[in-house]
């Protein structure tokens, strides 16, 4: 087997009642160092669908297996599956692309820690080329990734999560005090996120700073539907400081009818923004309200340099 699919690049499993999709328990391996009993070293697109029956899909020492090469993963209506990857079959995964996770009812974990492993979610960098993420009625998972994980998702540029009714937070840490700091530097590419439908998600990211900078292109920083009403604010509780530099086109912060608020946030920098349609003030308790407009601000209001280092300059300035 382990010389026989040498060249075999998509394979699709769909439609039948197996409950593992790869059975290595029982196998014994006598390869040298470095040898996988499944290395699959042209796999590229692995993809399960209709599988009512599946618990697992790979089963025993996840050290035997290594898809080096797999660049898209989907996985579909599987209402059993309750975890996608071990910690070591993730590190694998350095080429994966393309993470799709749709109608999988009992999933509660992407990654699980190996049995084996000491020390939880101290693997090595794993997903260092995925783009994008789609989650799709995954109505037992809770999270997604621990913040060790997802601080290697560089070059991750859309994340799409709908109706996952469990969903409380995206990345999950042991110790906040210990990771808050951590958790700045995730997503740092991710230029397109949608959520729809989940009614338990508690927070996006734990973000603490929110600093964007020469982005010629972008027009909004939180994206969403100007026609749902419902959307009225949108609260990060952790940013402590906002920088938007030299961003030429954009326009709002978040859609027109919301607006951000920013109850920790102490430093305000604002420059060369020319276009931005938005109303800044401090409420009584001292958090930011960034209002978005539907009509845009004169051009001359934000030609002027804000830099504000503390809550009552900030308080000051929006008073004007």
């Amino acid at each position: 087997m382990r010389h026989g699919l040498k060249n075999l690049k998509l394979l699709e499993i769909g439609g039948c009642l197996t409950q593992v999709v790869f059975q290595l328990e029982g196998f014994e391996f006598d390869g040298g160092e470095g040898e996988h009993f499944l290395s699959f070293p042209s796999l590229e697109t692995l993809r399960f669908s209709d599988l009512p029956e599946l618990e697992c899909i790979w089963k025993g020492p996840s050290q035997f297996i290594n898809p080096q090469n797999l660049s898209i993963l989907s996985v579909e209506n599987c209402p059993k599956l309750r975890r996608i990857f071990s910690t070591t079959l993730a590190r694998h995964l350095s080429k994966l692309e393309v993470l799709s996770i749709e109608w999988c009812s009992a999933l509660e974990q992407i990654i699980v820690q190996d049995d084996e492993e000491e020390e939880q979610h101290q693997q090595a960098a794993c997903f260092s080329n995925l783009l994008e993420i789609t989650i799709y009625d995954c109505d037992n998972l809770k999270s997604l990734f621990h913040v060790n994980v997802a601080r290697d998702l560089q070059q991750l540029k859309k994340l799409d999560i709908a109706r996952c009714e469990k969903l409380e937070q995206i990345i999950f840490q042991d110790d906040e005090e210990e990771e808050q700091h951590q958790q700045a530097a995730c997503f740092s590419n991710l230029l397109e996120i949608s959520i729809v439908g989940c009614h338990n998600l508690k927070s996006l990211f734990h973000l603490k700073e929110l600093s964007i900078d020469d982005c010629e292109k972008l027009e909004q920083i939180f994206v969403g539907d100007n026609a749902v009403e419902e959307c009225k604010e949108i609260v990060l509780p952790g940013v402590w400081l906002l920088n938007l530099l030299n961003l030429p086109k954009l326009v709002h912060l978040c859609p027109v009818g919301c607006h951000l608020i920013l109850p920790s946030l102490t430093h305000l920098w604002v420059t060369i923004c020319p276009r931005i349609a938005a109303r800044f003030s401090v409420d009584q308790n001292g958090s930011l309200h960034v209002k978005s407009e539907a009509r845009q601000i004169d051009e001359t209001n934000f030609a002027m340099e804000i830099d504000c280092s503390s809550t009552d300059q900030i308080r000051q300035l929006t008073s004007r």
